[in-house]
């Protein structure tokens, strides 16, 4: 489970596939993802980056050649 979205006390040990469905679901509703989400995309490479000694982020590729970060 994630630090900030605890999984219900009344699930088991080793939760269904639906109920881990249910629960990314229920998250990624919760702190608004959906629109930081691309289905059925290829992605081929994945990077930190690095501005001095601060985190920079990811740079991501994508199968289609795009990029984003």
């Amino acid at each position: 489970e994630y630090p900030d979205w605890p999984m219900p006390e009344a699930w088991p040990d080793f939760p269904s596939a639906a109920q881990m469905k249910q629960y990314f679901v229920d998250y990624a509703t919760k702190f608004d993802l959906w629109s930081s989400i691309r289905f059925e995309t290829d992605v081929v490479h994945v990077s930190p980056m690095r501005d001095g000694n601060r985190d920079g982020g990811w740079s991501v590729a994508f199968g289609d050649g795009t990029r984003e970060t």
